[in-house]
């Protein structure tokens, strides 16, 4: 076995006589240890834009008018929502201010020359964002949330059910105008807490599709989404005979002549905090 050899240093240590190179960043002399300090440059990370989600967005309202019959589509496509009594915004909404129901008889529904709601064609692929949140969950009663519907018959519905208390739903009707399935969203979501709703059509796969705060996407078939030969109405938390709006604000709702991506979906969900328009 190799000996090695050891020599006193002045501060009493042993140390190897092959002491091996210190790096230049450390210095050892007696009984101190100097220690240089390097200078660390911070990694800028340029922001994400999300321009491309603007691509076929018909309709964007923000919901932050103030003391307004009229919510302002913000694509300047002239797609503006009228209610049928003033109602001032509210502040704590998803990205600034939101407007809300607060159990009244608030509902909206398309005007203005720009309005698209009653030319949906059947086999067109749409997708709707609304951010929704409740102040309480509806105990019975037919409540709407968001529909498109004329005098008769609907194109889709997300609604809570006089049958089924608490039970959020989303229905549609085929070209045709026969009624699909019910299918169930959601199970008396939480109040004070804003939800992400996401819906619509795709045309390409001949299914329609609902995702829940950014959970999985739940698709079923259907045969195109029912056109109304006459005048068809958007509405927010109000349709036809119900028994008034659901007691709820909301904010940031979008109309794109597309399916979103399901990635789209998690930009525009952002983490629970939301991506607002222009996206950018």
């Amino acid at each position: 076995m190799k000996r090695r050899t050891f020599i006193k240093s002045a501060s009493g240590l042993f140390l190897p006589l092959a002491f091996p190179a210190v790096s230049s960043a450390v210095q050892i002399t007696n009984k101190v240890i100097h220690v240089t300090t390097c200078k660390v440059n911070t990694l800028r990370v340029p922001a994400v834009s999300h321009a491309g989600l603007n691509t076929n967005l018909v309709a964007y309202w923000r919901m932050e008018e103030n003391n307004l019959q009229l919510r302002i589509d913000a694509t300047g496509n002239g797609n503006d929502l009228s209610y049928d009594q003033a109602v001032a915004a509210s502040g704590g909404g998803v990205c600034a201010n939101c407007t809300g129901s607060a159990g009244g008889t608030l509902s909206l529904s398309a005007s203005g020359s720009g309005s698209f709601f009653g030319n949906i064609q059947p086999g067109d692929s749409f997708t709707v964002q609304a951010w929704l949140n409740f102040v309480a969950i509806p105990a019975s009663g037919y409540h709407g949330v968001v529909s498109s519907w004329d005098s008769s018959t609907i194109a889709y519905f997300v609604w809570f059910q006089n049958p089924n208390p608490g039970k959020l739903y989303y229905t549609v009707s085929n070209a045709a105008g026969v009624q699909q399935t019910d299918r169930l969203i959601v199970t008396s979501p939480a109040t004070a807490t804003w939800h992400h709703l996401i819906f619509g059509y795709d045309a390409t796969n001949t299914q329609t599709f609902f995702q829940w705060n950014n959970g999985a996407r739940s698709t079923f078939s259907c045969t195109g989404i029912y056109k109304s030969a006459g005048t068809s109405d958007f509405r927010l938390m109000a349709y036809g005979g119900d028994n008034g709006p659901p007691n709820m604000t909301v904010d940031e709702v979008g109309w794109w002549r597309r399916v979103l991506t399901t990635d789209e979906v998690t930009a525009l969900y952002g983490g629970g905090s939301g991506l607002c328009w222009p996206f950018t």
